[in-house]
């Protein structure tokens, strides 16, 4: 386990309920333009989270026997992973709506929600796990990999490299659903973050830390000037910056520099439930009338710090006695 990655998580997931909580802040008649104009980008979260879950995807597969057991075996483990974490969530967050704010259920896609064979947003009944869609596509690409035939990462992954190029070159986005989801340039973060692993023992040379330093800024600079937040030109700002930070946060490690302590550790590990919660607590914040509450009470501020700190230790309680709990009892169905 490699702590700085889990530390980054959690620094992501954060960027991700800042980016969420913006229009919240905004609506509470509180301004700050420099703070505003940073978490307006807090998106790239997911970028780092596409980044980390390839290297992740590596580091538990690239040694494995190729066999139907380690395919089978591989799958569980990551769908359990991501279901079970998830399907609690979902069922609070279903039961919140039914109960509060039915008419908000009424716009969304409930079952493709459950089964998050939706990569809509605007569809889904918890919004973030659009991306969680991408993460099952991606552990069935790298499933293919533990398979006892005669396919290595560079061909499968190069292949599907040419022809996410050459979709993005033919297709506008929108015309076709299915090539936009199998064929996305988000699929290069992943793939990045794979070969991230491979090469990992390259990893710790002072030249190229400045190097991918100096490439991540340059390439935060450009996406930041072209304020873009879909399609390759994303992927070739927000997602180099991503793929840098997270280089630089591994060779950090591999020089025994460790950022993983304290809250950033407790964040670090509730990061899955921080990401999944935090838009249903931030609309239960408005639909229960607790943001207008600290409005009239001249406290705008202090209430919004206070749905920060709750939906973060909401998160964290939650991971420790649901999210936690679940995963270990799947581990050990298997054993």
């Amino acid at each position: 386990m490699f702590l700085n990655i889990q530390a980054l998580r959690g620094i992501a997931a954060f960027m991700v309920l800042l980016y969420h909580a913006l229009p919240h802040f905004t609506a509470m008649g509180l301004s700050l333009p420099i703070y505003e104009s940073i978490v307006s980008f807090g998106y790239i979260g997911v970028d780092i989270f596409f980044i980390i879950s390839g290297f992740v995807m590596a580091k538990t597969t690239f040694e494995k026997p190729k066999s139907l057991n380690s395919c089978t075996l591989h799958l569980y483990k990551r769908f359990s992973r991501i279901f079970l974490g998830f399907w609690s969530v979902f069922i609070l967050a279903y039961l919140y709506y039914h109960n509060f704010n039915p008419e908000y259920l009424t716009k969304k896609e409930v079952i493709q929600s459950f089964f998050l064979v939706n990569a809509n947003m605007f569809d889904l009944v918890i919004t973030p796990a659009w991306s969680l869609t991408y993460e099952l596509y991606f552990y069935l690409l790298v499933a293919l990999l533990l398979l006892p035939i005669r396919i290595r990462p560079m061909v499968l992954f190069g292949v599907l490299c040419l022809a996410v190029v050459i979709k993005n070159i033919i297709v506008n986005i929108g015309e076709y659903k299915y090539a936009d989801f199998f064929l996305s340039s988000l699929l290069f973060e992943f793939i990045g973050g794979y070969f991230l692993f491979v090469f990992i023992d390259r990893i710790s040379n002072v030249k190229s830390i400045i190097y991918m330093i100096i490439i991540g800024l340059a390439a935060l600079a450009i996406g930041v000037y072209l304020n873009i937040a879909y399609g390759y030109i994303r992927v070739l700002t927000f997602g180099t910056f991503a793929f840098s930070l997270v280089y630089v946060f591994i060779a950090m490690e591999k020089n025994k520099i460790y950022i993983f302590k304290g809250i950033v550790k407790k964040i670090g590990d509730s990061s899955y439930t921080l990401y999944l919660t935090h838009t249903v607590l931030l609309g239960a914040f408005y639909t229960i009338g607790l943001r207008d509450y600290f409005v009239e009470k001249n406290i705008p501020l202090f209430g919004f710090i206070f749905i920060i700190i709750f939906i973060v230790s909401f998160s964290y309680v939650f991971y420790k006695f649901v999210e936690y709990p679940l995963y270990q009892f799947s581990k050990k169905a298997i054993k």
